[in-house]
């Protein structure tokens, strides 16, 4: 009789798992698992900055934008310089290693150029071809290569979502980092994240955080030929969660304006909008749109 076999994935620490005292603990779920599980939204005060806890809440945040998930940075003993020595060393020991035992590479060169570009454009469309062009390969073997980035937990490929045959939507795959560390690194890269960065490391965030409590749902982009975009769609039996990501430290009513006629193009009910940014104020834009700062969301 043949055995049975369960896989657990492993990611990054997700910032419930960083804010943990030790090992022994058990992560509290964050405003956006809680969301998750019940369908209800926690009470919000109007303004992060006045819970008790905002300071640790924002360092944690903070920590995470600066050095990613891993567990291994964690150890309150590093420092930053420490911290990035790490996270080279762990970029050398992928290609010298990891990239090696899961693909037959004659020469690790293309793949190096395209994990380069990659990391530059994460937060963008995949396109295959200008990626093979500038490492001096395929369009075919380009593919292959962000396969692998993929299967080693690199990288997140959102597919994008066109279900609707009357509008016409993009049909190009987006590129995510998994860890802001990492997608630094790679960069060789110190400092605060640029917008396209930003936006990967909260998409990272919640992918994480949903595989945590293991919920089931797809993710996807959303892009009109005419401009409109949602960063991230989350899809469940029951309908949409929606997400627009800005870096910015004030949103206005107009940083909603591609989720507003949203539930028109869905195939299933639009469940609630987000907009996740560094503005420490909690704003009602309608019913089903809340912009609420990103560390108070994800923690």
């Amino acid at each position: 009789m043949a055995g049975r076999c369960y896989i657990q994935e492993i990611f990054p620490l997700t910032l419930p798992e960083i804010l943990t005292d030790n090992w022994n603990n058990e992560p509290k779920l964050s405003v956006f698992q809680q969301f998750i599980q019940t369908g209800l939204l926690p009470e919000t005060l109007p303004s992060f900055k006045l819970y008790p806890d905002f300071v640790t809440r924002e360092e944690a945040f903070n920590y995470y934008l600066n050095n990613g998930g891993y567990p291994a940075l964690v150890n309150a003993d590093l420092t930053d310089e420490d911290r990035y020595e790490w996270l080279l060393g762990y970029i050398r020991t992928y290609l010298e290693r990891d990239i090696r035992d899961l693909a037959d590479f004659k020469s690790l060169e293309p793949f190096i150029k395209i994990q380069k570009m990659t990391s530059l454009l994460t937060a963008q469309l995949v396109n295959f071809s200008q990626l093979g062009n500038e490492a001096g390969v395929s369009s075919k073997t380009a593919q292959r290569f962000l396969q692998y980035l993929e299967i080693s937990y690199q990288t997140i490929i959102l597919q994008p979502w066109y279900s609707n045959k009357l509008k016409r939507l993009v049909k190009t795959p987006k590129l995510h980092y998994l860890d802001p560390g990492v997608q630094k690194a790679i960069l060789q890269k110190r400092g605060e994240l640029a917008g396209n960065e930003f936006e990967s490391a909260i998409v990272a965030e919640i992918y994480k955080q949903i595989q945590s409590i293991n919920h089931n749902g797809a993710f996807f982009h959303l892009r009109t030929h005419d401009g409109a975009e949602i960063d991230l769609l989350f899809e469940t039996a029951h309908g949409f969660i929606a997400f627009e990501i800005k870096m910015s430290n004030h949103i206005t009513k107009t940083d909603a304006r591609h989720l507003l006629n949203l539930d028109k193009i869905l195939n299933k009910p639009l469940l609630k909008c987000f907009i996740i940014s560094k503005d420490f104020e909690v704003k009602k834009i309608s019913d089903k749109i809340l912009a609420i700062p990103a560390a108070m969301f994800l923690t």
